[in-house]
């Protein structure tokens, strides 16, 4: 930067006005009414927004120093972490980025604070009643048309529509006889309501060109925090989940998922029920989506293994069973069903990192449910993670590739409530290349008998196992791995290595997400030295000592392995250690946040994982 601006006296002013934001926004949240839930819940977005703008630059840490009162803390080494983060993401070094930025900032705040004004002045006529109804306002606007009925939103009576020298006399004697809360309310419907929208056409706006500002990498960063934040965002329908991110499809779908899974935990009576999660919605059986055991190639169906391949239609597929004892009522399974029509009629396969889905075939004669999942073409033998992990260990890149995809996947089941309760590497597959021609031999290697990769291919890792998963909902029947193992290939002990301690217990709790996160930790752990649960296992004495040198002496060999950023990812998780407090700036001075831990698991996980290179 030149030298007049300096990227020190840019930082200072950036922190300077991003701090009146801050405070802004936060006592917006803090003070607001509920009414015009739409018009809050867009200001409220866009607030959040900037929000995360800043967190990705590290602007709350650094205004968190500065509120501290230290002596010298704008040369302290966090202030030359974050002048360094300007030069990189926001390109400071460039005089004039700076000043558009810092101008943009001084924008923000400006059109903020008078849309928060607008939205204050009316009054909350969702919580109390000045004698007319919304209706009744609006319909005092529809001047000259006899065929049209105006009722009266105080008298509660139909009558025709006056002409408009009789509408405009009954309009001044109603807003005479109503008080000033009443013509608050008509002049927001003619006037204020108008303005508002086009504050937050400007603020949406603003947001947009500092999104623009920051690097790619940056900017995938606010995009998935913002995400997240306004999927947990209570009653919020998913088109308005929608209408909040524009251009992203893919969040009126999750939006969908995430308001099916809040309404299973909206108990009548404070009673729980063992309910379908998608019943709500579509019936228990999707008829579209029932496949039948003849449809598929005779005979590849076998009983026993967790999963089979098959052909369905001229496709290959794959099948993955559920196994059941005899008696058990179908219907609490059948919210495989639900997530089977979730895989087929969306493409949020991608992000769970799954495969699509067909639908799901029931097998009553061995007592099982198959969720049927689409093989990607030019594919040829299924493979785990697990198999893989007796081959030699691939390069660096590669098996960071892998980690980062996993973890993107993990935070996006984690936004919308659910629960995958299988995290192993045996449930992470991959397919062989298509042994068609010599070139794609030649991309192939065989290792002690296990298919790998070669020539610089990285597996592309499908996340399976969803026989247990559900919504992270009281009201969800929560089934474990015993009952469900009738006449498969999973061992006990297989399991448990991978499960949270806690869930051994006599007295075993309901799952919860950082059971899952537990488990990502340990395939982290097993990418990163490149050896199995079971193999470091067999290095200790009991399931005691390897569980404390999980989360110890083995997580501290991957600082040589993997690096720095990745040991503290995978210890974070091994050890749930994640600091979930964010410093923000209020009026009044610092504050503390509490973050959810979705949010929590994008910021020092994802978002770290992502910054790890080779």
């Amino acid at each position: 930067m030149a030298e007049a601006f300096g990227v020190a006296a840019a930082a200072i002013s950036l922190i300077t006005v991003a701090k009146e934001c801050l405070a802004l926004f936060h006592e917006f949240r803090s003070n607001t009414p509920a009414s015009h839930r739409v018009l809050r819940f867009r200001l409220e977005a866009e607030a959040i927004k900037f929000k995360e703008w800043c967190d990705v630059l590290g602007v709350q840490q650094v205004i968190a120093l500065a509120s501290a009162g230290r002596h010298g803390w704008e040369q302290s080494p966090e202030m030359e972490e974050f002048k360094d983060r300007l030069r990189s993401l926001l390109r400071f070094d460039n005089e004039r980025a700076a000043q558009m930025t810092i101008e943009a900032l001084g924008d923000m705040f400006s059109i903020f604070k008078q849309a928060r004004s607008k939205l204050l002045s009316l009054p909350d006529l969702e919580g109390s009643n000045h004698g007319i109804r919304r209706s009744g306002i609006k319909r005092l606007f529809i001047f000259g048309n006899t065929n049209t009925a105006l009722v009266s939103g105080d008298r509660g009576r139909q009558m025709q529509a006056p002409s408009q020298t009789r509408a405009t006399q009954e309009l001044s004697w109603t807003l005479a006889s109503k008080g000033s809360a009443v013509y608050a309310s008509v002049k927001w419907v003619a006037l204020d309501k108008k303005t508002f929208k086009s504050l937050l056409d400007d603020i949406s706006t603003i947001n947009e060109c500092l999104g623009t500002f920051l690097a790619p990498d940056a900017r995938a960063r606010v995009a998935r925090r913002v995400q997240t934040d306004i999927l947990q965002m209570p009653k919020l329908r998913p088109s308005e989940m929608a209408d909040l991110l524009p251009g992203r499809p893919d969040v009126q779908n999750l939006a969908r998922v995430a308001e099916t899974v809040r309404s299973q935990g909206e108990l009548e009576d404070g009673t729980l029920e063992s309910t379908n999660v998608m019943q709500k919605s579509a019936p228990a059986t999707p008829t579209n989506l029932l496949l039948d055991v003849a449809e598929f190639e005779s005979g590849s169906l076998g009983v026993g293994p967790l999963r089979a391949i098959s052909s369905l239609a001229g496709r290959r597929v794959l099948v993955e069973w559920t196994y059941y004892s005899k008696g058990i009522n179908l219907d609490h399974l059948y919210r495989r069903g639900g997530l089977a029509r979730l895989l087929k009629d969306t493409d949020l396969y991608h992000k769970f990192g799954t495969l699509s889905s067909p639908g799901m075939v029931t097998d009553a004669t061995n007592n099982r449910l198959g969720l049927v999942f689409e093989i990607p073409s030019h594919r040829g033998k299924e493979r785990s993670l697990l198999d893989l992990f007796r081959s030699p260990p691939l390069p660096v890149d590669q098996r960071l590739s892998m980690a980062k995809r996993l973890a993107a996947a993990m935070h996006t089941l984690q936004s919308v409530g659910w629960l995958h309760k299988s995290i192993r590497s045996d449930n992470l597959i991959w397919f062989e290349p298509c042994r068609s021609s010599e070139r794609e031999l030649s991309t192939v290697r065989v290792d002690d008998g296990v298919g790998s990769l070669a020539g610089g291919e990285t597996p592309e890792l499908y996340l399976m196992g969803w026989y247990l998963s559900r919504p992270d909902q009281p009201s969800e029947l929560s089934q474990t791995v015993s009952f469900l193992t009738q006449g498969c290939t999973l061992t006990k002990e297989m399991v448990e290595l991978y499960s949270h301690p806690e869930t051994l217990q006599p007295q075993r709790p309901r799952f919860k997400l950082e059971y899952d996160i537990y488990s990502f930790g340990l395939v982290l752990l097993e990418i990163g030295l490149w050896k199995s649960v079971e193999f470091l296992r067999q290095r200790c004495s009991s399931d005691d000592e390897f569980r404390a040198k999980a989360g110890g002496a083995y997580c501290d060999m991957l600082r040589h392995t993997m690096g720095t950023i990745y040991w503290r990812a995978t210890k974070r998780c091994l050890l749930n250690i994640f600091d979930r407090r964010r410093s923000m700036a209020a009026t009044e001075g610092e504050y503390w946040e509490e973050i959810s831990l979705p949010l929590t698991f994008e910021r020092q996980v994802v978002s770290e994982l992502e910054r790890c290179v080779c």
